[in-house]
């Protein structure tokens, strides 16, 4: 994240795809199913399918087979709260056919929460979370991930800078 201090990967070690898009994710790329080259994903399932498992007592990882979606959540967390993003792939209509989009818009539900975060010029709104206060909820841990960790206004210090 060019902040000098840590890896990204470290300082958002905690900002974990939901395990309901992390599965929904997985059955799009196929992980975990038997090879089908005309999946047009067949090549993420491969490169999953030869990575080597990490010592299970290294509890600071998940499993290698996440990872792929931890880092794809973690980049829509940083990266997603922009009008940019929202026209670019969010109401696009191409993306509307994909399946991760998909699996991504009815988890997280990318519309709604970027227009409620995104005001006047990029600012965000300053109202309450979501009312579900289910911490478990996908799209309240969306919201206060991208409300932390957002390069255009997160509210991290490593984010502030």
């Amino acid at each position: 994240m060019l902040t000098g201090d840590e890896p990204y990967e470290i300082l958002l070690k905690d900002v974990l795809c939901p395990k309901t898009l992390l599965n929904k994710l997985h059955n799009v790329w196929q992980i975990s199913k038997s090879r089908d080259e005309s999946n047009p994903y067949s090549v993420i399932q491969e490169v999953v399918d030869t990575l080597e498992e990490v010592d299970e007592d290294d509890s600071d990882f998940p499993p290698v087979k996440e990872v792929l979606a931890h880092t794809f959540y973690r980049y829509l967390v940083m990266f997603a709260a922009s009008p940019d993003f929202l026209t670019s792939f969010v109401d696009n209509e191409l993306y509307r056919r994909n399946g991760v989009w998909n699996a991504v818009n009815e988890e997280l539900d990318l519309h709604k929460i970027i227009t409620d975060l995104v005001t006047n010029n990029g600012k965000y709104c300053t109202g309450n979370l979501r009312s579900n206060s289910n911490k478990q909820d996908p799209k309240r841990s969306f919201e206060e991930h991208v409300r932390k960790w957002s390069i255009h206004q997160g509210t991290s210090a490593h984010m502030q800078r």
